[in-house]
């Protein structure tokens, strides 16, 4: 799919005065899970126990059970499993858009992700993401 930019914006973004935000939009198109998928994800992670079964599609909620549960050292295990799934660089199927961002001469690029989409795709393009 492509995009004609057109007018000021077109204009803008040749002077490099453009910044793009990203939300987690961003993040599912470059394959990583929603906050459901996410919740699953831990919840497997965690052994899949019953007294979790509701909150298993329930991110916040799962991660607030598991972070009261001494069993799961607070909000270390659960903060570990995220990295870990965050730093699996094959969770990342789909960089495409990201690569293509990082190409345009944009004045910044925010993001309120905590992935490493930005970075991976970075690598591969050779273009930095700070």
């Amino acid at each position: 799919m492509s995009m004609e930019i057109t007018g000021r914006l077109r204009q803008d973004l040749i002077d490099g005065k453009v910044v793009i935000f990203l939300g987690a939009g961003a993040s599912q198109a470059a394959g990583l899970h929603g906050t459901a998928k996410l919740a699953e994800y831990l919840f497997n992670a965690a052994g899949s126990p019953l007294k979790y079964q509701e909150e298993k599609s329930d991110l916040a909620h799962l991660v607030a059970r598991l972070d009261g549960d001494p069993s799961f050292t607070r909000r270390r295990w659960v903060d570990s499993k995220l990295i870990e799934y965050f730093l699996e660089r094959s969770n990342y199927s789909n960089l495409d858009l990201h690569r293509a961002l990082l190409k345009l001469p944009l004045a910044a690029v925010f993001t309120t992700n905590y992935d490493y989409s930005l970075e991976f795709a970075s690598g591969e393009t050779g273009q930095i993401a700070k």
